[in-house]
Formats: C-alpha cells, sequence, structure tokens
C-alpha cells in the first residue's frame, strides 16, 4: 500500500490500542455474562476475520479499525489462556505452569513470525494471510477435545492432614534427594466395581500427574482380576514429603470415593520406598 513508518506505525498503534481498550473495557464487561468457551471461541474467529481482511482492504481507516478489532480479539485470547493457566494447578507449583505457557506462547511467537514471514516471501502477502485465517478457524476445530470449563469443577486448595507421613527413623538425610516410591496394594476389588473403581483410580491419577507426581500408574494382577497395585514415583523424597504438605481437595475427594467404593474390600496396603540411587530418569 506504500505506507511509510509514520502509516505502519499507526497500524501497530491501532491494534495496541484495540488490545488495550478491549483489556479495559470489553473484558470485565464479558466475562459475567459469556462462558469462557464462547469467549476463546468468539475471539479466535474474530481475529482470524481481521488476519483475513487485513490482506485485501486498502482503506486506511478501515484498516485502523479492524487492527483495533484484531487487538481486541488478541488480547482476550491471551489472558483468557493465562487464566486457564492459572487455574490449571495448584499454587505451590502455579509458577512454572505459567512459565511454561509464556516459554511456549512467546516461543510459538518467534517461530511463527519467522515461518509466515517466510511463506509470504513465496507466496505473497494477502495468501498467507489467508492461509494464517484458515489456520485460526481449524483452531476451533481442534478446541473442541479440550473443554477448559472443567478446570472450575477443581478444588486446588491444600489440605495437609489428609495424607499422615511416612516413617523417616531409617532414611539417611543424603537419600533425600533419591526417588520415592509409594505402592497401594487393593485385593479383593468386586468384579461388579472393577470398571468404576479403574475409572475413578485413573482419574486420581491424572490429577496426581498434574499436581507434581512424576509417574503414575495402575497395575492389574492377571491371575487374580481383583488385586490391583497403584504405583506412584515422585523425583525425590523431599519432593514426596512436599507433596503430603501441599496435597489438594481435588485428591482428597477422588481417593474418598475410591474408600467409600471399596468401603466392603480389605483396607488397601501402603508401602513407601526410597531409591538406592541418586540418578533421576
Amino acid at each position: 500500500m506504500g505506507f511509510d513508518s509514520t502509516g505502519f506505525g499507526m497500524l501497530l498503534g491501532s491494534f495496541g490500542m484495540g488490545a488495550v481498550i478491549g483489556g479495559i473495557e470489553f473484558l470485565p464487561r464479558l466475562r459475567p455474562k459469556v462462558s469462557v468457551e464462547s469467549m476463546i471461541i468468539g475471539s479466535i474467529a474474530l481475529l482470524s476475520m481481521v488476519t483475513f481482511s487485513v490482506g485485501y482492504i486498502q482503506d486506511f481507516g478501515i484498516l485502523c479499525l479492524l487492527m483495533a478489532l484484531g487487538g481486541a480479539a488478541h488480547i482476550t485470547i491471551l489472558s483468557t489462556f493465562y487464566t486457564i493457566g492459572a487455574k490449571s494447578a495448584p499454587k505451590w507449583i502455579g509458577a512454572r505452569v505459567l512459565a511454561i505457557y509464556l516459554l511456549i506462547l512467546n516461543g510459538g511467537l518467534a517461530i511463527g513470525s519467522v515461518i509466515w514471514g517466510a511463506v509470504a516471501n513465496e507466496i505473497g502477502i494477502p495468501v498467507t494471510l489467508s492461509l494464517a485465517a484458515i489456520s485460526l478457524v481449524a483452531t476451533i476445530l481442534t478446541k473442541k477435545h479440550y473443554n477448559s470449563t472443567s478446570l472450575d469443577n477443581l478444588d486446588f486448595t491444600p489440605v495437609s492432614d489428609h495424607w499422615p507421613l511416612p516413617p523417616q527413623h531409617s532414611i539417611e538425610p543424603s537419600e533425600y534427594k533419591n526417588q520415592a516410591l509409594i505402592t497401594i496394594e487393593y485385593s479383593s476389588i468386586n468384579s461388579n466395581i472393577s470398571a468404576g473403581f479403574e475409572q475413578i483410580t485413573r482419574e486420581l491419577g491424572c490429577l496426581l500427574k498434574s499436581e507434581g507426581m512424576a509417574y503414575w500408574e495402575l497395575f492389574q494382577d492377571p491371575t487374580d482380576m481383583g488385586h490391583y497395585i497403584e504405583i506412584r514415583i515422585a523425583d525425590t523424597w523431599t519432593d514426596h514429603m512436599r507433596q503430603h504438605e501441599f496435597v489438594t481437595k481435588n485428591i482428597q475427594v477422588m481417593e474418598n470415593k475410591i474408600s467409600d467404593l471399596i468401603k466392603d474390600c480389605p483396607t488397601p496396603k501402603v508401602v513407601h520406598y526410597v531409591g538406592k540411587s541418586s540418578s533421576i530418569w
């Protein structure tokens, strides 16, 4: 379009101004009225429309307006995902989760800039922006497999008295950096509750891994179908002690469900082991 640096700066300024106005004026009003899923999908759709349109519209005033709309959609997407990231982990590990989120976000922006710039050099800006818009729309289709509203049912409030501390009298201070293995042995699980037991236990395993457990798995004895062993591994014995301190209501609720389900079965046997090698795999 033959813009000089001033015209280009005004376009980028419009994008930034849209983000500021959207974050201050529109987001606080939308959040109480619109679901998170609808807000994300609507913002992605708006940003894809803006991305497609700026490749073909030549009117400077309309372009500035479109860039402002794009900025509002962009800040809505980023802030909403940031909130989801903050809600998806307990507070003690939240900083690491958000650090990974920011790493992926900024890394994706850098890598994507290089890729789309190279594509634009080959096939031109309008076609490249059209492809980028189509790619954005495609993310709406993939998002149906990742429902963020389930996070509203999670409660990461610590319940430090839920797990009794394991005996430590035989553990040397030099072994605190070694891995911790916890086995929970279930026996005589009736066949009519085995399916429900396995489902709830797998859900518990997902929560444990999301809250910092290095490894989790449920095993079944093929010669005795009512005999299960749950394996939990923490990176270090110190980490496992912290998990006792930071265990959340999510874990408590799931373990209470398992206890209610197997109340007529023998009491599960819990055993703690400490690794004899400090190497981490």
